[in-house]
Parts: structure tokens; sequence; C-alpha cells
């Protein structure tokens, strides 16, 4: 199965899209967060950057088996604290069946192969969950960048 950035959404299984991301909502175990509103949000994120799109800086990746969501990532191009150009992946998702699988690392190849096309000089992505679990997919160039702190107010 190939990981694809998409502009155009492909005719899926109804609702396929809805049940992937919550699914990924489940499977991230972020505490305190308003799960109907991380849900319109990554939808809306999704449409801005596929059927709303008016520019290059936000991307979808998708990998499908042609009625259901095998794996998506969000991403977009910004500037970091340094001032240079960073490819940050704000959500990434992938179906039980292909968890700790090696296809895994060649997706991540495939966006960070992106990341370079586009001049970015990091990628960067929040880890929600132990950094161990996500560093077994990368390469061990990948560092914990910061902590975000967070308090209701």
């Amino acid at each position: 199965m190939n990981l694809n950035k998409v502009r155009v959404l492909p005719q899926l299984r109804p609702h396929a899209i809805e049940d992937a991301v919550s699914s990924f909502i489940e499977d991230s175990r972020v505490k305190g967060i308003d799960k109907d509103g991380m849900f319109n949000q990554t939808i809306e994120s999704i449409a801005q950057a596929t059927i709303f799109a008016t520019n290059d800086s936000s991307h979808f990746w998708l990998v499908h088996d042609g009625s259901d969501v095998m794996g998506y990532a969000l991403a977009h191009i910004g500037k970091d604290i340094d001032n240079k150009l960073t490819y940050t992946v704000s959500q990434a998702w992938v179906h039980p069946l292909f968890r700790r699988k090696k296809i895994v690392r060649c997706w991540w190849e495939q966006i960070r192969t992106e990341a370079k096309r586009c001049l970015c000089k990091h990628i960067m992505f929040p880890a929600s969950r132990s950094v161990r679990a996500y560093l077994r997919y990368h390469k061990n160039t990948y560092q914990q960048y910061a902590v975000l702190l967070k308090d209701d107010i």
C-alpha cells in the first residue's frame, strides 16, 4: 500500500476518513481534550489541505485500500523558532494492522523526502505518547526537541 499526498479525496467507504480520525483520537490517549472539538478541527484541517486548498503549505497524506483508510498524516510548512522552514506533522495515524511494520518506516521516509523537496530544514512532530514509541519508526537522528507543558486557565 502506498502513502500519497492527496489534493482530491478518493472515493472511499462512507465515513472512512471520519472513522480513521476517531480512531486517531482514541489511540492518541491525550488526556483532557475535547474529543468533539479535536475531531472537528481535524476534519477541517483535512478539508483545508484538500477541498479548500489554495496553496501548498498544508498537506494530507493518505494510505487506503480502496474503501478504508489504513493511515493518514496531516502536515504543514511553517517556520520554527530559528526562523527556518519546518515541516510539522501535526497528526499521524496508522491502522493497527500496519503498526510495527517496516512499511511505516518507508511512509515516514516519503514524508521526509517531501519536506526536503519543500526546502524545509527541519521535520517535527508532537509526541503525545512515549517518545520511544515514535523513535522506533525514525532514524536515530531524531532527538527530543521540546516539552510542551499545559495548564487549564
